[in-house]
Order: C-alpha cells, then structure tokens, then sequence
C-alpha cells in the first residue's frame, strides 16, 4: 500500500479494532491469521474499483471491511499499490492524527539535538585530553597540575 493511504489502512483498523472490542462474533473472525489490513485494503480498493463510482459513504466502505472478514474465501487479486486514496476525517480524527505527528516530530527534534549536544561535548572532551598530552609530551606542566 502507498504511504498516502497509511491513513486509510488506520481507519479502517480503527474502524475494525473498534468493531471487535464490541462484538464477540466478529471478534472470532476479525483475529483470522489468513487475512491482513493490508489484504483487506487491497480488497475494499477492488471493489470500490468495479463498481466505478468516485465516493462512498463510510459505512458502504466499512461494510466492505466487515465483509472481507466475514467471508473465507476472499483474496485481492492484486495490490493496488499505484493506486491513491482520498480520506475524510472527522475533525476529532485529524486532530488526533495532527497531534500523534507533531509529537513524533518533537521526537526526532529532540533526539537530533540531544545527538548534537553529545557529539558537541564529546568534540570539546577529545580537544582538552588531545591538549593536554601534547603538553604532557613537551614536558611543560600545567599551573593547575601542581
């Protein structure tokens, strides 16, 4: 699946993990080792694909989820990894989604700034000890080595 529609496959799996938390039944079938996200995606795409229509109403589209795991013989074709999927989002969604980036994004921030701040430190260390054995190997003594 193409990164743009990582946030398909989330809803959906929200969608679904949602479903089988309250439902048993589902629950049975939705744990199912022979079936993915992935696969389940690739599905709703093909179908979504032969039907030639442009929009969906989220519960044609869950209901499609819901199908691929209620029936045992369904397998995509084929992945539909050239393919691009458009998503609208509730706003409690995006805003979820916008705060899960911002603070992966602080993340890495921070670990870059801790890593320069190391490599910073580390730099400064090897200078004093490289200084100092270059006085120390011309035999001169350091005021505060007395």
């Amino acid at each position: 699946m193409v990164k743009g529609t990582e946030t398909f496959k989330k809803v959906i799996k929200g969608y679904l993990d949602n479903r089988a938390a309250n439902d048993d039944l589902f629950a049975a079938r939705y744990n199912n080792k022979d079936k993915s996200i992935d696969e389940c995606c690739d599905y709703i795409i093909e179908q979504v694909k032969k039907t030639g229509c442009n929009g969906f109403v989220d519960e044609e589209i869950f209901g499609m989820a819901i199908h691929y795991y209620d029936e045992d013989g369904i397998k995509p074709q084929c992945s539909h990894s050239a393919c691009s999927v458009i998503v609208n989002l509730s706003d409690h969604t995006k805003e979820q989604l916008e705060q899960k980036a911002k603070e992966e994004f602080q993340d890495r921030y921070l670990a870059k700034l801790e890593a320069e701040d190391k490599a910073k430190k580390e730099s400064a260390r090897r200078k004093a000890q490289e200084k100092k054995q270059k006085e120390e190997a011309a035999g001169q003594l350091s005021l505060f080595d007395i």
